[in-house]
């Protein structure tokens, strides 16, 4: 999926381009809610605000 952006009210994407420790968190999340819906969770690049990941019923 693409420009897959924190919520507004959150961390806010150009934070996120400064700060590392923020960026691994909101990847951490990223891969529990994957991971919550029964999906293989691949990456999650902040930067560009990709989110990668597999399903098997598809």
């Amino acid at each position: 999926m693409y420009q897959c952006w924190p919520p507004n009210g959150s961390m806010l994407a150009q934070d996120m381009h400064q700060d590392l420790e923020q960026q691994e968190e909101y990847k951490r999340r990223i891969k529990v809610m994957t991971e919550e819906k029964k999906a293989r969770f691949i990456d999650y690049d902040c930067m560009m605000g990709v989110w990668k990941f597999g399903v098997d019923h598809f």
